[in-house]
């Protein structure tokens, strides 16, 4: 076998590197001038481990880096809460159009009393990487049944996050999000008065979470896994949009980042023209933690700031009541071949 066929096998197997730490060097001679280009806006809005993040982007190849990820089509359409919804709230709607897409809360029944409770709403960044990670894994492996590794720190250490306990650290989190994701339902629909469809599906089928919190490093004697449902599978595998987990990487503290990223690619991939996207539709979209428009715009032109800093390549100007997006090489080029 000649070393180019073995180096690009290896690739071919290799297993993504989901997320890490995040360079805060300082930048080196002439970045200074490429920061200051007025697509990303002003110098002291843009953050520097962002910025870094993208000049490192737009030279790589996110394969054989190991640095390509997935979502699908179903999670671009409309989004997970930002924030935490009400404790009793069981559907979370959002609709876009003619498209609506609706999340069910999962339940238990209360081992003492014997009554139905709600787990609760997945919502904020961390349900959102363990989709994104459950995606990718589907993609890549082809197969339903995704391993979160031996222990609780181990998954941490994928997701990029710090092992800390109590309350608010984030070791109770994901284990909360993580329960509410897979227990969670979806329901896309599509109705314009003349057609209907429709996609509905569980998120997993069966899921193991054997996770010590107070000992994370402790291995358990099954392997922590989550089986996706065949209908979430499918979707995943027949509408995958490849995203660069760099850029998931550098915009992780934000689920608004993450969400404009993800939204931004689904888009550019079948832009043909330009197109001036409203805020008020783009608010429906994203947004509907926010009743008022002018403040989502606000916080939303920040956001365009954050996503072009880490991806060079997109157009995207400020216009009256919106933006102006133009055909442009996806974040993940398109011309871009997995390896044989």
């Amino acid at each position: 076998m000649s070393a180019a066929k073995s180096k690009r096998t290896q690739y071919k197997h290799a297993k993504p590197k989901l997320l890490g730490a995040i360079d805060q060097r300082r930048p080196k001679r002439g970045e200074a001038e490429i920061m200051g280009r007025k697509e990303f806006g002003s110098l002291k809005n843009i953050d520097i481990a962002r910025m870094n993040a993208g000049l490192e982007i737009a030279g790589s190849n996110p394969i054989e880096d190991g640095e390509l990820g997935h979502s699908t089509r179903v999670l671009v359409q409309a989004t997970l809460p930002h924030g935490p919804p009400p404790k009793d709230q069981e559907l979370w709607i959002r609709r876009n159009g003619f498209a609506t897409l609706t999340v069910q809360s999962g339940f238990k029944i209360d081992t003492k009393t014997g009554e139905k409770q709600l787990v609760g709403l997945p919502y904020g960044t961390l349900p959102r990487l363990i989709m994104l990670y459950l995606c990718s894994e589907a993609k890549r492996l082809k197969t339903p049944e995704i391993s979160l590794g031996d222990n609780l720190n181990d998954f941490m250490k994928e997701l990029g996050l710090n092992r800390t306990g109590g309350d608010r650290g984030d070791i109770t989190r994901l284990k909360t999000q993580a329960e509410r994701l897979v227990q969670s339902r979806m329901q896309y629909q599509w109705d314009d008065g003349k057609t209907s469809a429709g996609f509905s599906a569980s998120i997993a089928k069966k899921w193991l979470f054997f996770w010590d919190q107070q000992s994370p490093n402790q291995p358990s004697l099954f392997q922590n896994t989550v089986t996706l449902s065949a209908d979430f599978y499918q979707e995943i595998i027949e509408h995958p949009i490849p995203l660069h987990l760099g850029a998931i990487q550098a915009l992780k503290g934000s689920s608004f980042d993450l969400d404009l990223y993800t939204w931004l690619n689904y888009r550019v991939a079948t832009l043909r023209k330009p197109a001036v996207i409203r805020w008020s539709a783009l608010q429906q979209q994203l947004g509907a933690d926010y009743s008022d428009t002018k403040d989502f715009a606000k916080n939303a032109r920040k956001r365009l700031v954050n996503v072009q800093a880490v991806w060079q390549g997109l157009e995207c100007e400020i216009v009256r009541g919106g933006f102006r997006l133009k055909p442009c090489e996806p974040s993940v080029p398109k011309l871009l071949k997995k390896p044989h």
